[in-house]
């Protein structure tokens, strides 16, 4: 429900408007929405719901503001302006592992994404354990291999000036090497670093999750 207070199903990741800075953008999961939320006034909106965006999950946007969201096993681009859902990557029918075009690479639980900003996007395919390269401009899904298979579900993913960051399952990964140049690192070494240990946590106690550093160089 829309307004203030507006009501969610089931919201699940948040960025912040590239095209507005007093709006954020939060993907509703059981909803199938794309919900608005006025930084302000707290107030409630509908960006755009479609059945098509069933488990609606991750979304990122490119610098024209058009989102970018994983959906099931899909991919879909939403453009901001006409707010139209259309499939990028993936197969409505049909999930698993392939590399191809975007319209013939199949993915298994595309979670989260980021636009790259030169045409590209990576995606974290969780059940895969690989992280997708997604090349809009030439119209090809490659699969990045940094770390000759350590990763083994690949979650969240952030992007820095010099680094991308996975999470994967108790661990987080750092893959360090020249901005938007991710697709062409080699691994060179992996260093656990001694940064984990208890803290005070809700029910008991949290453990810190063990920072493993890759760094990379390019190939």
């Amino acid at each position: 429900m829309d307004g203030k207070p507006g009501l969610f199903t089931n919201p699940w990741a948040v960025v912040k408007d590239k095209l507005n800075q007093n709006q954020l953008l939060v993907t509703d999961r059981r909803s199938s929405a794309v919900r608005t939320v006025n930084a302000d006034t707290g107030q409630l909106g509908t960006f755009v719901k479609s059945r098509k965006l069933y488990k609606l999950e991750y979304l990122t946007q490119d610098s024209a503001g058009n989102l970018y969201v994983t959906a099931f096993q899909d991919i879909y681009r939403i453009s901001y302006q006409e707010r139209n859902v259309s499939l990028l990557s993936g197969s409505l029918a049909e999930s698993g592992f392939r590399d191809g075009t975007l319209r013939q690479s199949l993915f298994e639980g595309p979670t989260d994404l980021r636009f790259i900003g030169n045409g590209s996007l990576l995606v974290s395919d969780v059940s895969n354990g690989r992280i997708r390269h997604l090349d809009l401009l030439s119209d090809r899904v490659t699969t990045l291999d940094m770390c000759q298979g350590c990763l083994k579900s690949p979650q969240s993913l952030l992007l820095t000036t010099d680094s991308l960051y996975v999470s994967d399952y108790n661990k987080i990964f750092r893959f360090q090497c020249e901005r938007y140049q991710f697709i062409h690192c080699q691994l060179e070494n992996s260093l656990a670093l001694p940064n984990f240990g208890y803290v005070p946590g809700f029910g008991g106690q949290c453990l810190f999750m063990i920072m493993f550093q890759v760094m990379g160089i390019l190939g």
